[in-house]
């Protein structure tokens, strides 16, 4: 039984609207999952997802700038990755498209839940209500986008007289990275000289704005955005470090006309870990300097 994405945005929305315990359950767990993965991905740019921030971007009302095009595009993809990935494992919300018979993974898989494109998304004329409808589909094309089949064969001697296959999606942390790319691929949108929206150039894969980000670099007391004084930075080298890592201290720091300067601080970490019968791990608390790197303006 497959079930279309129509089936599953209107379970969403009941849910939503319901606001049951399980919606609400459900809700939560995928925005801690939104918030958290934008973190990662903004990790050493100078928007870093603040948690006031990130929730302010949330709301569609609000102005549609890079980074809330972002916000709103992961924030679908996580509640899509979420609803899906419960329902495969049997925590069924009433619309998942998965009979009473198939509680089993195998039979209820991924793929049933992200069937269709998401095109019955209501789509206003204004350009911030189009980039709102795109970005959301974004969104539901990262997740759909990684779904996998994966088979096992059955019979005498590996025989594969049977077949079961069932759809896996990719990490969200991975899902996440690729729709940090549509951010870095973003197209703004603006209504041109005959009153026509430039819609038409912008790819499936590329996140939506309106309005151009500020850079950032300044504290900005009517938003409460604190500016790059202060912030730390990166001077960590080596294979698994990344770019955005080893880039950190200039884009952070050196662009917005601030002096990397060194930094102790003094953290408490757990140390002498040990087990003990029966059957628990004990640690002391020790307290390390650590050196760390921030923007100063001297």
């Amino acid at each position: 039984m497959e079930i279309s994405f129509a089936v599953l945005l209107a379970g969403l929305v009941s849910l939503v609207h319901g606001m049951d315990s399980l919606a609400s359950a459900l809700v939560s767990e995928s925005i801690e999952l939104a918030l958290t993965s934008c973190r990662s991905q903004f990790r050493w740019e100078r928007w870093n997802c603040p948690t006031m921030q990130f929730l302010t971007k949330r709301n569609p009302a609000g102005s549609l700038d890079r980074e809330a095009a972002f916000v709103r595009s992961i924030s679908t993809a996580s509640l899509i990755y979420t609803y899906a990935r419960n329902c495969s494992r049997g925590n069924s919300y009433g619309s998942c498209g998965c009979n009473d018979m198939s509680q089993n993974w195998e039979r209820c898989s991924v793929q049933q839940q992200l069937q269709q494109d998401p095109r019955e998304l209501s789509w206003k004329l204004d350009a911030k209500g189009y980039g709102n409808a795109h970005n959301r589909r974004a969104g539901w094309l990262a997740v759909q986008s990684t779904v996998r089949k994966n088979c096992r064969c059955h019979g005498v001697s590996g025989s594969c007289a049977m077949r079961t296959c069932w759809s896996t999606m990719n990490s969200f942390g991975q899902i996440a990275t690729g729709v940090k790319q549509m951010y870095a691929d973003g197209v703004r949108l603006f209504v041109d000289n005959s009153g026509r929206l430039n819609s038409r150039k912008i790819r499936p894969d590329q996140l939506a704005f309106t309005h151009v980000s500020p850079d950032y670099c300044q504290r900005d007391i009517l938003s409460g955005w604190p500016g790059m004084v202060n912030r730390p930075c990166s001077m960590a080298r080596g294979e698994n470090v990344s770019e955005d890592e080893r880039k950190s201290c200039r884009k952070l720091c050196r662009q917005c006309g601030l002096k990397v300067r060194p930094h102790t601080k003094m953290e408490t970490r757990k140390c002498n870990c040990r087990f003990t019968w029966c059957c628990r791990v004990v640690c002391d608390s020790c307290v390390e300097l650590v050196e760390e790197y921030r923007c100063q303006l001297n």
